[in-house]
């Protein structure tokens, strides 16, 4: 069950170290932390009911993600105890030395409280709730891991996508057709026109939207707060109506509430996309420009695969209103750190 873990990490190590001198460090942090996330996620999916040869395909593919991100993590937790002790100082190497056996020491010793705690969520919690906690905490470092590593725009831009393929990549099309009782045909005729109006929306913020509330041209990143603050309450509204109004009785009225939510959303949502895209290019030095938009999108990819994964599974466990939720939390998260958002470089103002 560990051999693909193992092999993971055999292959990890070799190519993260070519990734971390290209890419730095940072990337081999959160692309450790993002793979353990999915790692877990996939190990929520299994099924009581199938096969012992399938269960033991399926775990050793989610511990072949979790290797990796052990050792991204690892390589990344290693590295840097070199980076932070200087070569001119006297007595170096007694303090790397020092560094680097704490931290090892402090892993393992980390690594056996882990053992300890998982077996008392087992028992006590079960084993999909044990999962879904372990997830949490992934995800409440990924946030302070990123704002601690100076990519708050790309970490805003994960929570962002995030937030949205939480509830309506997956979710909401298996809710409309179960629930709402909507047709294949139906339900993507209504997917087709929300995004068409979403793509709309994106097209005119600048000069429609943002200009005749003279907020353009943008000048700082914390213009996202405010229309974050409005997603998020619009996401609020929708989670409390669908937790506390139920089917079949209300059903007209949960039509409505998801009818004018999902477009209210599209709405702020595509008001936030568009600035986001532009704020992605503006904050590039002309120089890196390939490698940050890279990055952001990257970062981009991966909230709409966390919401994805992480989606599915809430709605498969939980329902809807679970997804609600999560997107919710997603959008605080993403709020406070568009808080930390700078100016746009002077370069740029100039020449808007």
């Amino acid at each position: 069950m560990f051999i693909l873990y193992e092999f993971f990490g055999v292959v990890t190590n070799l190519g993260g170290g070519i990734l971390g001198s290209r890419l730095g460090l940072r990337f081999c942090l959160l692309v450790g932390l993002c793979t353990q996330v999915i790692g877990i996620g996939i190990s929520c999916g299994l099924q009581s009911n199938w096969s012992s040869q399938i269960v033991i395909i399926y775990i050793v593919i989610a511990q072949g993600f979790s290797g990796i991100a052990k050792d991204m993590v690892k390589l990344g937790g290693k590295s840097v105890t070199k980076l932070v002790t200087k070569d001119d100082i006297k007595g170096h190497q007694s303090k790397l030395f020092n560094l680097v056996a704490w931290l090892t020491g402090a892993k393992n010793s980390i690594k056996g409280a882990g053992f300890f705690v998982g077996a008392f969520l087992l028992r006590f919690a079960g084993y999909v709730p044990s999962l879904l906690i372990l997830l949490g905490m992934n995800l409440m470092v990924i946030p302070f891991a990123w704002y601690y590593l100076d990519r708050n725009l790309a970490v805003t831009r994960m929570f962002l996508f995030g937030s949205r393929d939480l509830w309506f990549e997956v979710p909401i099309p298996l809710y409309l057709r179960s629930a709402i009782g909507w047709s294949y045909i139906g339900t993507g005729a209504f997917l087709a026109g929300w995004v068409i109006f979403y793509g709309a929306i994106q097209s005119s913020t600048p000069k429609l939207i943002l200009k005749p509330i003279k907020l353009y041209p943008v000048k700082h990143g914390r213009l996202l707060v405010p229309f974050t603050i409005s997603l998020l309450i619009v996401n609020l509204i929708i989670a409390f109506c669908l937790t506390f109004i139920k089917l079949p009785n209300n059903y007209t009225l949960i039509l409505v509430i998801l009818l004018v939510g999902l477009y209210s959303f599209a709405f702020i949502f595509a008001v936030n996309s568009s600035i986001h895209s532009f704020l992605i290019l503006a904050y590039c030095h002309r120089d890196k420009v390939a490698m940050n938009v890279g990055f952001y999108y990257m970062a981009n990819a991966m909230g709409r695969l966390i919401g994805l994964v992480i989606g599915g599974l809430l709605y498969w466990y939980f329902g809807l209103f679970a997804c609600l939720w999560a997107s919710t939390i997603a959008l605080i998260c993403c709020t406070f750190i568009s808080i930390f958002l700078g100016p746009i470089p002077n370069d740029e103002l100039e020449s808007l």
